[in-house]
């Protein structure tokens, strides 16, 4: 189980979403994680974010590709 802070805008926290699950080891499947919360425009958010892992890159690091999808209030 991790947590994942996920920073928008410029300045650091004034808009985020946390999401917490699992992490991913299997490449090309997508997985589910529970949005829990966020600040700024997205204090309370619920929803889902879908992360997919892609593969290793030239540096063996691993490139990730997320989806957010929050639900209405």
């Amino acid at each position: 189980m991790t947590t994942h802070l996920l920073n928008f805008g410029g300045e650091w926290g004034t808009a985020t979403l946390v999401s917490e699950g699992y992490s991913i080891d299997e490449a090309e499947v997508a997985l589910e994680r529970a949005i829990v919360g966020g600040t700024g425009p997205y204090d309370g958010a619920r929803g889902v974010q879908a992360e997919t892992n892609l593969g290793f890159n030239a540096t063996n690091g691993i490139n990730i590709s997320y989806e957010v999808r929050l639900t209405e209030p």
